[in-house]
Parts: structure tokens; C-alpha cells; sequence
């Protein structure tokens, strides 16, 4: 084996000096991006944290409309059904009465009240709209995400 020069193995030692605090280096810079990643992690699991109760907001707000609305359709149908009734009255009043007996029609009547016919009653007001249970609007769930933080060794 042959040795070499004193000068060589100094040489030598002082480059592989240099490439281990180069590594020392570059590893304390990675450990310090690390630590800012840890903490970007950190927000953004409070944002979706965030995101997800506004998410959940938006779901109560879509269930309270789907069931207003449901209300609203309901009462609409009652009504319309309760028209339907009054027009059929009406045409047959007015079938039932003799042909001469009819005059002209009059100006519509400028009050709030509204026209009834002889001897009619006035309409109570329909109770509140109570949905079947049958009815209920189907839940709907959004994805949720969840984040779990590794331990600070891992």
C-alpha cells in the first residue's frame, strides 16, 4: 500500500471539514423550515376549523329554507284549494239564478272587505302549517376534514 504525503491528508481532512458543516449547514436550515411548516400547519387547521363551522352554518341555513319553503308550499296549495272552492260556489250560484235576474256586473267594490255570497260566513283564518313527518327534507352532509397534528418528535 502505498502512503501518501502528509500534505494530501491535510488537504483531504480539511475538504471533508468543509462538507460537514456544509451538511451541518443546510440541516439547520432545514430544521428551521420545518418549524415554520409546523406552524403554517397549525393555521391552516384553524381555517378549516373555520371553514368547516361556516360550512356547517351554510347547512342550517339551506334546511331552514327547505322547510320555509315547504311551509310556504303548503299554505299556497291550502289556498289555492280554498279558491278552487270558492270559485265553484260562485259558478254555481250564479247558474242557480234565473236567467232575467241577472244584471250587469257593478264596479268592484272599493273596500278592504272581501265579496262574499249571501248568507256565507266569513273564512277562518288555517291553522299554521304543521309538516308530516314523512315530509322532513332529507339531511345533507358536507365532507368533513380532519386534521391531526404529529407529535413534535415524529
Amino acid at each position: 500500500m502505498t502512503s501518501l504525503p502528509i500534505e494530501t491528508l491535510t488537504l483531504l481532512d480539511l475538504v471533508l471539514v468543509a462538507a460537514l458543516l456544509a451538511t451541518v449547514a443546510y440541516a439547520i436550515g432545514l430544521r428551521r423550515e420545518f418549524r415554520r411548516f409546523r406552524g403554517y400547519n397549525a393555521d391552516y387547521a384553524a381555517i378549516l376549523a373555520q371553514t368547516g363551522r361556516a360550512v356547517e352554518g351554510v347547512e342550517r341555513a339551506v334546511e331552514s329554507v327547505q322547510t320555509e319553503g315547504a311551509s310556504v308550499l303548503a299554505a299556497l296549495g291550502e289556498r289555492i284549494e280554498e279558491a278552487r272552492g270558492v270559485m265553484e260556489r260562485l259558478e254555481a250560484a250564479r247558474d242557480a239564478a234565473p236567467t232575467a235576474a241577472r244584471a250587469p256586473a257593478a264596479a268592484p267594490a272599493t273596500s278592504s272587505e272581501p265579496i262574499r255570497l249571501a248568507g256565507e260566513e266569513p273564512a277562518e283564518t288555517p291553522p299554521p302549517y304543521r309538516p308530516r313527518p314523512d315530509q322532513r327534507p332529507k339531511p345533507f352532509a358536507w365532507p368533513t376534514v380532519v386534521v391531526k397534528r404529529l407529535p413534535d418528535g415524529a
